[in-house]
């Protein structure tokens, strides 16, 4: 009786820990740089449910969803306000022009900019 306990007493405990919510909030960075990833890593593992904090998740790359995640939910916080974001934070440093006008350079690693 004990040896066919054990399978499902090992089977109940990988169940219960995947039906854990994963909390996720997007400080890694301080600017949420490393809260996109962390987001992915939810993804990719067992997680049935993911719980966004309030803030914004910068993402580095889309993030693709297919069949395999039939059953997952994303979803905000109880009243938070979350953001996921594609978008790169430009490090500019403004000067005044002429005629009331403003200018900045763009970092070379940021050369296609298709639009501000």
């Amino acid at each position: 009786m004990i040896r066919h306990a054990l399978p499902l007493l090992v089977l109940f405990a990988f169940h219960s820990r995947a039906a854990e919510p994963v909390h996720l909030t997007p400080e890694a960075g301080g600017d949420g740089s490393g809260a996109g990833l962390a987001l992915e890593r939810a993804v990719a593992g067992a997680a049935k449910e993911i719980v966004l904090h309030a803030g914004t998740y910068r993402l580095e790359k889309p993030l693709i969803l297919d069949g395999s995640h039939s059953g997952l939910t994303i979803r905000a916080a109880e009243g938070e306000s979350v953001i996921l974001s594609g978008g790169k934070v430009l490090p500019l440093t403004w000067t005044a022009g002429e005629g009331g006008g403003f200018s900045a350079a763009v970092p070379k690693d940021m050369a296609e900019i298709d639009s501000l």
